[in-house]
């Protein structure tokens, strides 16, 4: 008897979780801060999470510290929220057209970076501006999103041209999060396809699961069985229990 793999993977509109600052490896030559503004709703964090308006224009600031004694050159990109196949909240850079249907307003439609890439002088700060600009129909629930900010790396590029392997690039994540209303938003699940395949060279089958709504999804729990077509007998299952903040626990 074959055996078979279940995979879950989940997209959603908005998802599992909010980054602050976040950084992929030590000892990286740049850090980031965003400036807080007074629309805060939540002063404590390190992200953005601001009350807006219909219509409304905004300018965000965030500072990039190059803490290094050379020049540095810093790519920038304002990216919408998605769902990895673990369930863990997607930040990186995506194109528009692979957006899940149901994301009616990708924060890169309404925030505009002022620069896709700047030069800091060695222990320096620059400072790098999103202006935002509302849609004119209010409302309910958020749009989730977040600025990346990712170190231009001579070798990588040099290894780009001449077609060898390219080193990690690290990135730093400065999340935004627009709210209007604070009406309460149900999820809303779908079972959007389902379909056999290969995960890391086994036999799987994978379940896309979307949450059409825009509200943040917690404490997911998925049970997933798999039988032969007209049988009862469960040939393989998967469990998935309490997803929070984008890990299993």
């Amino acid at each position: 008897m074959k055996k078979y793999f279940v995979g879950i993977t989940t997209i959603f509109m908005i998802l599992l979780a909010i980054p602050s600052i976040h950084v992929s490896a030590e000892d990286v030559d740049y850090s980031v801060q965003a400036i807080i503004p007074d629309n805060q709703i939540d002063k404590k964090q390190g992200y953005f999470d601001l009350k807006m308006q219909p219509k409304m224009k905004q300018r965000l600031q965030i500072k990039v510290f190059n803490s290094s004694n050379h020049e540095i050159t810093i790519k920038q990109n304002v990216t919408y929220a998605s769902t990895n196949k673990s369930g863990m909240i997607d930040y990186s850079n995506k194109p528009l057209k692979e957006a899940d249907k149901s994301l009616e307003v990708p924060l890169p439609t309404i925030a505009k970076i002022s620069d896709d890439t700047i030069k800091i002088p060695a222990s320096s700060t620059s400072s790098v501006s999103v202006d935002i600009e509302m849609p004119e129909q209010r409302f309910d629930g958020m749009i989730l999103g977040a600025v990346e900010f990712t170190q231009v790396s001579e070798k990588n590029t040099e290894k780009k041209e001449s077609g060898l392997s390219i080193e990690n690039e690290y990135s730093y994540i400065v999340g935004v999060k627009l709210s209007e209303t604070t009406k309460k938003i149900t999820p809303n699940l779908n079972l959007l396809d389902v379909k056999a395949g290969l995960n890391n060279y086994r036999t799987s089958v994978s379940a896309v699961l979307q949450n059409d709504q825009p509200v943040i999804l917690d404490n997911l729990s998925v049970d997933a069985k798999v039988y032969k077509k007209g049988e009862k007998k469960v040939l393989h299952k998967a469990a998935k229990k309490r997803f929070k903040n984008g890990s299993e626990f």
